[in-house]
């Protein structure tokens, strides 16, 4: 059975996406499992708050089309700088996008809240050696989150 999640132990979760529909929900979602979430429109505001955090977040979730600093610009910054933290892709176009160069899963849009929160366990758990039941309370299922 996995550990609850309390107050002091809840995973930070970067999220950025530039919709700010799909950003609420996500955020929403996220919370409502347990996780502290900060969000940014854009590559840009979240390596602005990368730099005001005092301890990494525990995973970075990113769509990949945005303007300015879509993902794959993001992806660059966070390798180099934060070489040790998971990131998650997301995208409405999968098609366009190669696995080969971007350091972690992509999720295609549209996803359902519990599909997230299996990935988000999947990545913690392989980035941190723990054994899957280690980690955060199952997801329920939900509706689609994110259709950008």
């Amino acid at each position: 059975m996995p550990a609850p999640i309390t107050e002091s132990n809840r995973p930070l979760i970067l999220l950025v996406d530039d919709d700010p529909v799909v950003r609420l929900t996500l955020a929403r979602a996220l919370t409502d499992r347990g996780y502290e979430v900060r969000t940014a429109a854009d590559g840009e505001g979240a390596i602005t708050i990368l730099n005001g955090l005092k301890t990494l977040p525990a995973i970075a979730i990113t769509d990949l089309e945005m303007a300015g600093v879509n993902g794959e610009d993001l992806a660059r910054v966070l390798v180099r700088r934060y070489p040790q933290l998971p990131v998650i892709f997301m995208t409405a176009y999968l098609a366009i996008y190669r696995t080969a160069y971007l350091p972690g899963p992509i999720l295609e849009k549209p996803f359902r809240a519990d599909q997230l929160c299996d990935l988000i366990r999947s990545v913690l758990t392989a980035a941190s050696g723990l054994r899957p039941q280690d980690g955060p309370a199952p997801a329920t299922a939900e509706r689609p989150l994110a259709r950008k």
